[in-house]
């Protein structure tokens, strides 16, 4: 409520307002009501409304050659969202020797970057190694930001890396998300010792006056776990011991590594590993407090976090899943196990967004299998087999060693996809292929976040009634204009002359309905009194075009003279009654 005086007859306000990620929705704001001279009253005929519209974008890379000591394009998108919206940006890297290196290869802290209008938005806190053998040539690893710096519309994200050695490889994966108030993240700038004992390593508390969350609403929180031996010797986190969890203590939603985690020493390939953790918040609210524990086997162990969370409607906007264990055999398997790792969309028509990673664990004994290139794949399964219709799959062959060794029996595989003008109700399955049968485990853990529908039915109606106070409200709805013109004169005869124009415009949607109805109800009273009343109805359904134009014109002219007698033509329809006083 605000209390204004007039300045030169005029006065204006000022709100904000935040809306949940709940799309494609209108959220209603007002109608207002406006009290002055003694407790007389104006309200709005109906209220403004806010279209909640996110927008996203999406990259997938080719190898690139990465040259020594030489910041290298990895990945770029230019996702069409305004300079106004906030934007979340996540990247996978994917990196592996190249056939010529013959030494050890490292990305140097702050040397992997994500790059935005502004500038660096993201970084490696610790560096990646890779070694030249097959066991430790491979490595993935992610990064995450939330842009806020709004001076750009339609503004370019890259992914660069340099190298400490020549003709290594890489390639990337980026998908922004813009539009969506309820959201944010945070990274650590420095890295925390992980001891023996379970601690806590990083603790986030993104209140409601940072990022707008309410209460009544799930969150879905994305923790980027980097970690580094920093010390000679081996080292372990066990499964279970690298955890997601927000406050409240038992009971509460967590979400923790599945396999266990081997480190060798420092400086060596395979003293790092990234381990992407995806929770579903059902308590949500809008004051969580979200913690990143973990303990090691030995000491020299050293981890920093990246998160992200958005606040949503789980089931009508996002939906998560965190499978079991599947054996992968030697052709394509489904990742399912006793706690499916299927991925289910329960939304209209329009575009979703993938992103998880495959959690792989070697088993097998006196055996060294492979997880070849494009052997790891997310497909759309809603015809209900595996594989499905192909999407997305990996990069680079990973070799692993046999389940006795202490090291190189794990790989984390991120995928980020975007899937465009999808069906209504999708499913989407992870499957992987290996080279030894029975060795070989995997789990998913991942989301999909509806982001845009890409139909929806608009229907408006219009009532005008011409009384002695006229009040005039407007409400905007997606390609729909309605324009009416009135003129009355106050002679014994009146011309009316109404034209209702009707333009419809529907881009990218399989169908519209568009349906008006306009009452006109006109009273004069000069010792003669006419009563007029006309509708006009009209219907238009436009069924797979890609756009249409619809325009209806109806004039109406109404002669009245002093005489008895009364002309009256009318191609519509139209009743006139004179009475005389």
């Amino acid at each position: 409520m605000w209390d204004k005086d007039l300045i030169s007859n005029q006065t204006s306000i000022q709100y904000s307002y935040s809306v949940p990620l709940e799309f494609p929705k209108l959220y209603a704001l007002g109608p207002v009501q406006i009290t002055y001279d003694n407790n007389k009253t104006f309200n709005e005929a109906r209220p403004w409304f806010v279209a909640v519209d996110p927008e996203s974008g999406f990259h997938k890379g080719s190898g690139v050659v990465i040259p020594l000591g030489v910041d290298t394009t990895i990945a770029t998108v230019k996702p069409a969202v305004t300079a106004s919206d906030n934007k979340f940006i996540i990247a996978a890297f994917y990196w592996k020797i190249g056939t010529s290196v013959t030494n050890r290869t490292k990305i140097q802290a702050n040397d992997l970057k994500l790059i935005g209008p502004t500038g660096r938005i993201a970084t490696n806190v610790q560096g990646y190694n890779l070694g030249t053998g097959g066991f430790t040539n491979m490595s993935t690893t992610i990064l995450i930001a939330n842009d806020t710096s709004h001076t750009t519309a339609s503004p370019t994200y890259t992914l660069t890396a340099k190298t400490s050695a020549a003709n290594t490889v890489g390639s990337g994966q980026i998908i922004v998300i813009s539009n969506a108030t309820q959201m944010g993240s945070i990274n650590q700038t420095s890295a925390k010792a992980i001891t023996g004992a379970v601690q806590n390593i990083f603790t986030w508390v993104p209140n409601s006056a940072n990022y707008s969350l309410k209460a009544g609403y799930n969150n879905l929180v994305i923790a980027v776990v980097h970690l580094n031996k920093t010390s000679a010797g081996l080292a372990a986190i066990k499964p279970g011991n690298l955890n997601l969890t927000r406050n409240g203590g038992a009971g509460m939603p967590i979400v923790s590594n599945p396999h266990r985690i081997q480190f060798q020493g420092v400086n060596t390939g395979g003293n790092d590993f990234t381990q992407l953790l995806i929770l579903n918040d059902t308590v949500g609210g809008a004051t969580p407090k979200y913690y990143v524990n973990a303990s090691a086997t030995a000491t020299g162990v050293s981890a920093d976090v990246k998160m992200f969370i958005l606040q949503a409607a789980q089931g009508k906007t996002y939906n998560t899943v965190n499978s079991s264990d599947t054996t992968i055999g030697t052709s394509s398997t489904a990742i399912t196990g006793a706690k499916s790792g299927i991925l289910n969309a329960p939304f209209s028509r329009g575009r979703n967004i993938i992103i998880g990673a495959v959690d792989i664990n070697q088993t097998g004994s006196g055996v060294t299998p492979s997880i070849n290139a494009n052997a790891i794949t997310l497909g759309n399964i809603t015809s209900g087999s595996f594989p499905g219709t192909l999407l997305t799959n990996s990069s680079y062959s990973k070799q692993f060693k046999p389940s006795s060794s202490t090291t190189q029996t794990r790989l984390q595989y991120p995928i980020l996809w975007q899937d465009n003008n999808t069906n209504a109700n999708q499913q989407y399955g992870f499957s992987a292929t290996a080279t030894s049968a029975n060795a070989i485990k995997a789990s998913v853990n991942a989301v999909v976040i509806h982001i845009k529908d890409l139909s929806k039915s608009l229907s408006e109606t219009v009532g005008i009634t011409d009384t002695s106070h006229v009040f005039i409200s407007s409400k905007s709805l997606p390609t729909e204009t309605v324009s009416i013109t009135e003129t009355l004169t106050k002679d014994i005869s009146k011309s009316l002359s109404d034209t209702v124009s009707i333009t419809s415009t529907l881009t990218k949607r399989q169908s519209l309905s568009l349906s008006d109805t306009v009452g006109i109800t006109d009273q004069v009273t000069d010792t003669r009194i006419l009563s007029l009343s006309d509708t006009v109805s009209i219907t238009e359904t436009l069924t797979k075009d890609i756009s249409k134009s619809l325009s209806d014109t109806v004039s109406i002219q109404a002669t009245l003279t002093t005489r008895q007698s009364l002309s009256l033509s009318d191609t519509v329809g139209i009743t006139d009654q004179v009475t005389d006083t």
